[in-house]
């Protein structure tokens, strides 16, 4: 028979209807915090023509889910083009107990189309962004099997990246009590890599 007994703990968790409520409002104010992000993401396309083309292809997408390792997680992809093995999208994701982050994730013949401007943006002096070093490109934590910080990779490395994988993955995080920040700092990040193309 399972072991169904419930430590002190657990049984003080199940009895607790204020986190359910205080997690509902929460969400709530996430995703208007995420509309403002595509608000602002739309601003931006207007200096910028590749934006405003990839912005065009597909509205935004906000989901949810309980299970991301764990933890519960809230995710904008915009612009999203997910064609197949065709990639170009922009991933801001608020990650319960852990951070938010914002990636750029290439592949296939946007990564071949796009290939010289990556490079050119790879060579810029950046200390707080991470590349994809996993073998597939849907995971989004920072575990060091998945992320490493980009300037601690040498050029061979990237290169030879570049060559063997089909997709590019950059990201950059910022801690969860610094959520006021997340519409700047993810602004900043998307448009030093569209202005690059």
């Amino acid at each position: 028979m399972a072991n169904v007994a419930l430590s002190n703990d657990e049984t003080t968790c199940l009895e607790n209807k204020e986190f359910f409520i205080l997690k509902k409002n929460i969400g709530i104010k996430l995703n208007n915090l995420l509309e403002s992000f595509i608000s602002k993401m739309n601003d931006l396309s207007n200096e910028n023509e590749l934006l405003l083309e990839l912005l065009e292809k597909e509205s935004a997408k906000i989901s949810r889910g309980e299970n991301y390792l764990n933890f519960p997680y809230w995710v904008l992809d915009y612009p999203r083009c997910f064609y197949g093995k065709d990639v170009m999208a922009c991933r801001t994701m608020i990650w319960w107990g852990n951070e938010i982050s914002f990636t750029i994730h290439i592949s296939g013949l946007f990564k071949e189309k796009y290939l010289y401007q990556i490079k050119s943006l790879l060579a810029s002096e950046v200390s707080n962004h991470y590349w994809c070093i996993n073998q597939h490109p849907w995971e989004y934590h920072f575990n060091e099997n998945n992320s490493v910080l980009l300037n601690s990779l040498s050029t061979q490395y990237i290169e030879q990246h570049l060559k063997e994988k089909d997709f590019v993955k950059i990201s950059q995080k910022i801690s969860l009590n610094e959520y006021e920040k997340m519409i700047n700092v993810g602004i900043k990040f998307y448009n030093s890599f569209f202005c690059a193309l």
